[in-house]
């Protein structure tokens, strides 16, 4: 027996469904995204595993029925079955990018890249996708349960490369939530992350949805790096990349009504604590120093100048940074036996697997590829009218380009280039073959 359970049905129970679901329903419930990561159930879970058919949704648009979570589990009446397709939903936003299921067809699956994962345990034998993973939980107290957040990052690298080499380690500990714990946390990763750097290990990238905030992990990144080894966590995704919704929103920030609950300017404030410390220890210019400063003095005062400040970082990202899609999609739903679920908002959790698997991708293309160039050709490829989105099969064929010209005097490159072309010649096969069929 699994020494893990799933909480998902305990989770569902606390969610209050009232007995009529509109548009000031999702206001009040602070259901719109405005591009933070949103712990509360509500946001989460949404209808998931709710018995829907006596609610009255009569007055929901097919519109704002996207901003809902739902899965497999819920239960729909015919009416609403009819009115809002949630089964089209759950088929069509499988695919989270354009062209991508094309590429898993040619081939460009992560195939011979190794991606080590740090997060929460779950029960890697529910469901066949994870057989194949190596799943260590030596660092995991036995009472943990596992929840959602594990098994989705791992779910998603295994949607995007579901060829690449997966390593799991489970990094959870009881009672997070104390000071006394978070450096315990950080110390467990902490950990791990040196192991790996001080090994023989090969490891091509280290994917972990959070960030290390208690210990100075320079000198094991400059080790991993020299080991051709990158680690991608919260920080390094932010320096390139936002969270962003599928249906063509970065945020729905214009809403007016959006509330921000005490409970999330608390973890906020606690959050901007933490950063103001980090800045203390980075070596920059005055002025620039004091700019961000004085934005966080700004948003400590009250809750909506958090808010004002919020929105404005939000569209500088939406601007400057190349979206990821993690809000309007599907993911595996912990639900015990791994159903399907519609996830309405997106998260920096869920778009950070995202960015280490389509890297993956890229080094399945060409071996030698560094992150940074990477980043380059993300952002030479995103679709501009999307809002920067980022464009998986653009970055494969640039990256063959790439090696087409690099192989003119390189022996190594000559060898790369014939198995990248060769996966493009496959790519092309694919979307003629479905350009006939439709």
């Amino acid at each position: 027996m699994s020494r893990y359970k799933t909480t998902y049905w305990d989770d569902v129970d606390k969610v209050k469904i009232p007995n009529v679901i509109n548009r000031e329903y999702i206001n009040n419930n602070s259901i719109l995204e405005i591009g933070v990561d949103s712990h509360t159930l509500d946001y989460m879970y949404g209808i998931c595993g709710k018995d829907m058919e006596d609610i009255d949704m009569s007055e929901l648009s097919v519109e704002d029925f996207l901003n809902i979570s739902f899965d497999t589990n819920t239960i729909f009446s015919v009416e609403q079955l009819e009115k809002f397709k949630p089964n089209k939903i759950l088929k069509e936003c499988d695919e989270y990018y354009i062209g991508m299921n094309d590429l898993k067809e040619a081939g460009i699956t992560g195939k011979g890249i190794n991606i080590v994962i740090l997060d929460d345990p779950f029960d890697h034998t529910i469901d066949d996708r994870f057989k194949d993973i190596k799943y260590n939980d030596d660092n995991v107290l036995e009472k943990n349960v596992s929840q959602f957040h594990g098994i989705t990052v791992t779910d998603i690298i295994k949607r995007i490369a579901p060829e690449a080499n997966i390593k799991f380690y489970a990094t959870k500990l009881e009672d997070e939530n104390s000071e006394k714990s978070k450096h315990g946390f950080d110390k467990k990763r902490y950990e791990i992350l040196e192991s790996i750097a001080n090994s023989k290990e090969n490891v091509d990238i280290i994917s972990m949805s959070s960030t290390i905030n208690s210990m100075d992990i320079s000198e094991i990144n400059k080790k991993l790096v020299n080991k051709g080894c990158k680690f991608i966590d919260s920080r390094t995704f932010s320096n390139n990349f936002a969270h962003a919704n599928r249906r063509g929103k970065n945020i729905l920030i214009k809403n007016l009504n959006y509330k921000i609950s005490d409970e999330e300017y608390k973890n906020a404030i606690e959050k901007i604590h933490e950063e103001i410390e980090e800045l203390k220890k980075e070596n920059l210019e005055k002025e620039k120093y004091q700019e961000i400063m004085d934005t966080y003095e700004r948003v400590l005062i009250s809750k909506e100048n958090y808010k004002i400040e919020l929105v404005k970082r939000i569209e500088n990202d939406a601007k400057k940074k190349i979206s990821v899609v993690s809000g309007g999609i599907t993911y595996i739903q912990n639900d015990g036996i791994c159903g399907k679920k519609y996830a309405a908002h997106s998260s920096q959790s869920f778009s950070i697997p995202q960015v280490s698997a389509i890297y993956a991708l890229a080094k399945q293309m060409d071996k030698n590829i560094s992150y940074d160039e990477f980043c380059k050709i993300c952002n030479e490829t995103c679709i501009k009218e999307k809002n920067n989105l980022i464009n998986p099969e653009g970055i494969i064929r640039i990256i063959n380009e790439k090696n087409k010209k690099k192989a003119i005097n390189s022996e190594e490159y000559k060898q790369i280039y014939e198995n990248s072309s060769k996966l493009i010649s496959n790519l092309d096969k694919v979307k003629e073959m479905k350009s006939k069929t439709i």
